[in-house]
């Protein structure tokens, strides 16, 4: 997670090289390029990027990306080493970077950042959220200062279905899928063994799921309950020091 911390504002601010403003790795003058055909964005050599792509004047491609069919990178966007196809829009200070994957129509906006993950099928992801080595797919939507996802050697992370996460921080070996929804300040870390949220489960305020726990069905975790222990709750509303 340091690294998506780190580069969270980059899309933001442009730097100069000898050949031309770019954002990639931070204005590295070694990295040359040239401006799209279509938008006049800046293209490194190394990227491959068709014309049917929109690149504005203010966003960055960077060496290793692949960008085919209707993509949009737009407002000061950044994309690197990473393959976008079909109708993908990345916008308004929002970067991909490393081994990145994203297919469909994928929306990736107001500053977020995506690194090493694969999205398809109508996922929304916006509002500084950060996404680590992780999978979203079918309709998923992550906003707010979210963070989300695995290290690299383990990217056991899904995010499906109908599910959102906002503002909340969901890492390690998770799975949340069809209506469930993680909001507020809430915490899930599946360090070791995994954790399910799925049906229409929400887990909210600051609550706690750790360790192999099960919630779905109706069940509402929120205030600061803390669910550990391999728990396996589908009903109820658990709130302040309930303990499981």
């Amino acid at each position: 997670m340091n690294q998506i911390k780190m580069l969270l504002g980059v899309g933001l601010f442009l730097f100069s090289s000898s050949s031309f403003a770019h954002d990639c790795n931070f204005g590295d003058p070694k990295i040359t390029g040239k401006a799209h055909s279509n938008g006049g964005g800046f293209v490194a050599d190394g990227a491959l990027v068709a014309n049917t792509v929109y690149v504005d004047a203010d966003s960055s491609i960077c060496p290793g990306s692949v960008l085919t069919d209707q993509v949009r990178v737009v407002g000061h966007s950044m994309v690197r080493n990473s393959k976008l196809h079909d109708r993908v829009v990345v916008a308004y200070g929002a970067a991909v970077f490393d081994g990145s994957e994203i297919f469909d129509d994928v929306q990736i906006s107001g500053g977020a950042a995506v690194v090493g993950s694969l999205l398809k099928n109508n996922v929304v992801v916006s509002g500084g959220a950060a996404l680590d080595y992780m999978t979203a797919t079918d309709n998923a939507i992550i906003v707010g200062s979210s963070v989300v996802g695995n290290s690299p050697q383990s990217p056991t992370m899904k995010i499906s279905g109908h599910a959102v996460i906002s503002h909340a921080s969901v890492v390690g070996i998770a799975n949340v899928r069809d209506y469930a929804q993680i909001l507020g300040t809430a915490v899930i870390t599946g360090d070791g063994a995994g954790i399910e949220v799925y049906e229409n489960a929400r887990i909210m305020d600051q609550a706690w799921l750790k360790v192999a726990a099960k919630i779905h069905g109706d069940a509402v975790i929120r205030c600061k309950t803390i669910i550990t222990n391999g728990a396996d709750i589908s009903t109820g509303d658990y709130c302040r020091d309930d303990r499981h």
